[in-house]
């Protein structure tokens, strides 16, 4: 009597870590920062995160704990004889414990319902943040003087690029789902990604609106290449057809149209000047980086403005040996389940292309998609092919 008390005891406090992980991606959004997520104001929901953390089931990965330990190493090296930043005043700690959140949140096993809950957690947040960004454009709120829609109250600003780049990935998750769905499901997820898509572009987002092609791509290939119905595949082609026309004809008529699909200006986009501004700090050291921060450095006293790529900034700031740990972690995800490649692929893309277009390999701007997607891989590595 008194195990089985223990059991339902500790299955609840279990229940505290999901409740948890779902306040922190919140908090993520809502953090107070317009520019992401950085260590500071993720303090308290971290805290608690890594409290409840302990209530659940933990599996010690070795080999990546031997990866985050040797990132971390080379930041460190790279940051005290690094030139160009202080280790007084660089980001090097918070950097060092948004890698062990990494590693500890990716120990973390749970079973199948409450990854589910999570995941639908994600998807239904990320659906209430659609629906008020589109609210905002209908009705005139949260419109920079851009023209740009996001959400904005009282002194509260999400910038755009960071927003979109949180709820992009719902989009792969529907796609996912449109597997398995029949019926009123298959009209819900249609509808949910076209508001995504009308989302994105009243945003403004070119980099979310590339992972939303990309994800879009993969997922007709996977169908058109693995799907033997014949029958089928026309009804595809032609569903897509028409709803390619459906949204340029609902989407030409915005003002952002032009600055979206006008991918010729994507070349000469002041982005570009700052990545090559931001790589001086990879040339100088490529082999340990510059350190934790150089990038920055370099992209604002040379253009005048912070990194816009995460990636770039890992290789600046860590060189060949840091961008080679990482995208070995990376690589990881993905190969950790046999039969679930295709979910991990959609969700590597629609995490991690995003931070080709933004500022924050040392915040959880990059860490949380990191955790985010190791968690789920790992939680994925003994299961059938899951069904959401």
């Amino acid at each position: 009597m008194k195990l089985q008390l223990y059991r339902i005891n500790t299955l609840k406090l279990s229940q505290l870590f999901v409740y948890a992980y779902c306040f922190f991606l919140v908090i993520f959004v809502f953090n107070g920062y317009e520019f992401g997520a950085v260590f500071e104001t993720m303090t308290i929901p971290l805290i608690i995160l890594l409290v409840t953390s302990f209530f659940s089931h933990i599996e010690f990965d070795l080999l990546n704990l031997v990866l985050v330990i040797g990132l971390i190493i080379s930041a460190v090296v790279a940051t005290y004889s690094s030139t160009i930043v202080s280790f007084s005043q660089s980001r090097i700690w918070s950097f060092v414990a948004c890698c062990l959140t990494y590693y500890w949140i990716s120990c973390i096993r749970v079973d199948e319902n409450k990854l589910h809950f999570i995941l639908s957690f994600y998807v239904k947040f990320s659906f209430l943040l659609v629906f008020w960004i589109i609210l905002g454009y209908i009705f005139g709120f949260g419109i920079d003087s851009y023209g740009r829609t996001s959400i904005n109250f009282v002194e509260f600003f999400k910038d755009q690029n960071y927003l979109s780049a949180f709820f992009v990935p719902s989009f792969a998750i529907c796609c996912y789902r449109m597997v398995y769905s029949k019926g009123r499901k298959v009209v819900l997820n249609i509808l949910y990604m076209g508001m995504i898509v009308f989302a994105v572009f009243t945003m403004g987002s070119r980099g979310s609106f590339l992972t939303l092609i990309m994800i879009g791509t993969l997922f007709v290939a996977k169908i058109i290449l693995k799907d033997r119905n014949f029958t089928r595949k026309c009804l595809l082609l032609l569903f897509l057809g028409v709803s390619v026309i459906v949204l340029y004809n609902t989407l030409q008529s915005l003002p952002l149209f032009q600055r979206m699909m006008g991918f010729e200006e994507y070349g000469s986009d002041v982005r570009i000047r700052l990545w090559a501004a931001a790589l001086k700090g990879f040339w100088e050291h490529p082999v340990l980086g510059s350190g934790i921060g150089a990038g920055s450095v370099y992209a604002w006293s040379i253009v005048g403005n912070a990194t816009h790529n995460s990636f770039v900034e890992l290789l600046s700031d860590q060189g060949v040996v840091g961008t080679i740990l990482v995208f070995w972690m990376i690589g990881r995800m993905f190969f950790s389940s046999k039969k679930n490649k295709f979910f991990i692929l959609l969700l590597i893309v629609a995490f991690f292309l995003p931070l080709f277009f933004l500022t924050g390999y040392s915040n959880f701007t990059f860490w949380m998609p990191m955790f985010f997607v190791n968690f789920i891989t790992n939680n994925l590595k003994d299961k059938d092919e899951i069904i959401l």
